[in-house]
């Protein structure tokens, strides 16, 4: 009896052990696989219906810690024309030693001449029929070339390029002057119900050579802001508009944390601008503004005239002071800081809605979600049209603004003329 339960354990051995390996059949030694990190999609210069399709390729073998590799580079890059970008990997192989693989892709790269075709979209669907490319992957838009952006792109002190997307891509998202829902999940989700307007990223090698005096802050696009020194010349500032997958404008840094005030699904914290000093029109002043709480959205669809209401609640800390102003010794100037903002910021939102309505007529702040509620079938919201009838919406945007720190230093020295 013992010797026959030892053979069907035996035999039962035999029979699930090819079972449990099964799964590594497709296995790849790391070694052998090369890893994209950043793709670029451009149109073919010889106008046949092809893209150009660049890969940047990161070297595992690069950094500190594989000091005795030499003198290897931290990237690979390769660009070739193909019908998609999911075949162009098997004509990069002749090229490329190791299998090219997509799991590491953080970063897709469209030209700004490729977005604004009608035919981008038939493109960049190809992404979401490929397993490998995550659905969180960032869409970025370039204004010059796709190829010509990754070739420039070199930064000095963060030379992995994965790492340089990323860190630049949070610190833009976190002071609002890139937007934060850029992935390629968002633009399809977004394109497919057609009833707003999808933000992607806004970058460039290309900058301005000549500083503008009229720019403050972040009311900018990439390109526009003028440095000097010696570091990497790539901008990411503001937003790729499209609308029903296809790119039909650009917003400026500003305008992009304004869409994020307005959106109820979005929180702006430690958001970094500056507003004419009410005291003395000759400085301006400094602050840092964090939304207190969603925004108060109020729709009115079904009687008379279609309106929105907005109310955003925004807690305001003053960062500089250059008319030296004194506050708490007259509460009634802190009244008149306090009001200067509101209207300030006021007068910011509105113009700005009324530019969604009149040049992009759509909304990039996802207010269809919102309406919808208001409709007890999906034809019904269907028929209402939110589309077409955003552009002639009634909104009223009130801005409440409470003042928070003034600095360390609250109060300003006596200062003689």
């Amino acid at each position: 009896m013992f010797h026959l339960r030892k053979k069907i354990l035996f035999y039962l051995h035999l029979f699930f052990l090819p079972i449990f390996l099964s799964g590594c059949w497709d296995a790849q030694e790391i070694d052998r696989l090369a890893y994209v990190v950043a793709l670029g999609i451009d149109e073919a210069e010889d106008e046949s219906n092809r893209i150009q399709v660049t890969y940047v390729i990161i070297n595992p073998n690069y950094g500190p810690q594989n000091s005795s590799q030499g003198n290897e580079p931290p990237r690979e890059i390769i660009s070739i024309i193909a019908d998609d970008f999911i075949s162009a990997r098997e004509s990069a192989n002749t090229v490329i030693a190791k299998e090219i693989t997509y799991d590491a892709l953080s970063d897709i790269v469209i030209s700004e001449q490729l977005a604004r075709s009608k035919d981008f979209i038939r493109y960049i669907y190809d992404a979401s029929k490929d397993m490998e490319i995550r659905r969180n992957t960032e869409l970025i838009v370039t204004k010059e070339d796709a190829y010509t952006f990754l070739v420039d792109t070199k930064p000095i002190i963060e030379s992995e390029p994965h790492r340089y997307f990323k860190l630049i891509r949070e610190k833009g998202q976190q002071n609002g002057n890139i937007p934060t829902d850029s992935q390629l999940l968002f633009f399809t989700r977004i394109t497919e119900t057609g009833n707003d307007l999808f933000l992607s990223t806004y970058a460039t090698s290309k900058v301005t050579k000549e500083p503008n005096p009229d720019q403050y802050d972040s009311q900018f696009k990439a390109g526009d802001l003028f440095f000097k020194g010696e570091v990497n010349n790539t901008q990411f500032a503001g937003s790729a508009v499209f609308k029903n997958g296809q790119m039909i404008g650009t917003m400026t840094g500003e305008e992009t944390h304004l869409t994020n005030f307005l959106n109820n699904t979005l929180q702006s914290e430690n958001v970094v601008t500056s507003l004419p000093d009410p005291f003395d029109s000759k400085y301006r002043m400094s602050l840092r503004i964090n939304q207190q709480d969603h925004p108060k959205i109020h729709m009115n669809l079904k009687e008379g005239k279609p309106s929105v209401h907005v109310e955003i609640d925004l807690l305001v800390d003053v960062l500089t002071n250059h008319s030296m102003t004194e506050y708490f010794r007259y509460p009634e100037k802190i009244h008149t800081l306090e009001n200067s903002i509101t209207d300030d910021l006021q007068e910011k939102i509105s113009r700005f809605i009324e530019r969604t309505q009149k040049e992009f007529e759509g909304n990039p702040f996802g207010w269809s979600l919102i309406a919808r509620k208001h409709f007890l079938t999906n034809k019904a919201f269907e028929d209402f049209d939110w589309m077409k009838q955003y552009p002639d919406l009634d909104v009223e945007v009130q801005v409440h603004v409470k003042l928070g720190r003034f600095g360390r230093q609250s109060s300003v020295p006596e200062l003689k003329q």
